[in-house]
């Protein structure tokens, strides 16, 4: 299969080098040239717009920040969507609100082409393991077919309904993730604030209560390495997005808590920090 993939950074460039590295023709689009350089020179084949990178391409991956991102994307002047024809499978692998799925959705039908959303759990460590998570909503034949593609990228895809149920499920669990977090912050600055930081430092990530997740980002708390991996500026977009796709947002009254706090880290100008400088938010 031909692949062309619209958007490199931090996942985008790690998920498209496991592509060429499986033996995938590969056709590639960034804004900057420069996220490029490194695939081009591995064989991948540049494209000046997204329109021209997928006009040869029997599956399109986009995997970029935003809705607004992924509009430009598939809509923007020599954007992709113009160039899919009947037959073709585009994926879209970011993190959006399923209101714009569910829009994207409709616009592909209408080209005849196949769609999947199949955004991701994951991190920079695991799309460089090959150890990403697709979370699939889409028709389960399409999504098989594609399976080699995923397989090149992740250990795990799950098909979790029709169009638009993987956003959702991204969002939900990003929630929970984020909210779980910010209590962890919340709870551990209390113990420092106490004098018991110290003392119990060594001891949370042993309990049960701490996922492999927590622990991992517990652990940069502790070093003070705050580095992106998962920056504030997506953990706010994410709740913010997974508030809106709700029709009653005051049935999530600890998911809208978990936002303001991370929308008020954002504010304070850590928006660029990893998840784990949160912390910092309570100091």
């Amino acid at each position: 299969m031909k692949i062309a993939f619209l958007g490199l950074g931090a996942m985008g460039s790690r998920m498209a080098h496991n592509l060429l590295e499986a033996g995938f023709k590969l056709a590639i689009y960034n804004r900057s040239w420069e996220r490029g350089q490194s695939l081009i020179e591995k064989g991948a084949r540049w494209a000046a717009s997204p329109r021209e990178a997928v006009a040869q391409a029997d599956v399109v991956f986009s995997m970029v920040s935003d809705d607004q991102a992924s509009r430009n994307i598939w809509l923007g002047e020599q954007g992709a969507l113009a160039a899919l024809t009947e037959g073709q499978t585009a994926i879209e692998c970011s993190t959006l609100s399923p209101s714009w799925i569910r829009e994207l959705a409709i616009k592909m039908d209408e080209r005849n082409a196949h769609f999947i959303d199949a955004p991701l759990l994951g991190s920079r460590p695991q799309a460089e393991e090959k150890q990403l998570i697709f979370l699939a909503g889409g028709t389960k034949e399409y999504i098989e077919q594609c399976d080699p593609l995923f397989k090149a990228m992740g250990s795990k895809i799950f098909l979790l309904g029709p169009t638009g149920s993987g956003a959702m499920a991204k969002l939900a669990i990003n929630a929970i993730f984020a909210a779980e977090i910010a209590v962890m912050a919340e709870g551990f600055k209390m113990l420092q604030r106490a004098g018991m930081g110290t003392a119990l430092q060594d001891v949370l990530p042993e309990l049960p209560i701490m996922s492999p997740a927590m622990k991992g980002v517990f652990a940069l708390m502790m070093k003070g390495d705050h580095a992106p991996r998962f920056p504030i500026d997506l953990v706010e977009k994410d709740l913010r997005y997974f508030l809106e796709s709700l029709k009653d947002s005051s049935s999530a009254p600890l998911i809208r808590c978990a936002h303001d706090i991370f929308r008020k880290a954002q504010i304070s100008g850590q928006g660029g920090q990893n998840i784990s400088g949160i912390l910092n938010y309570y100091s």
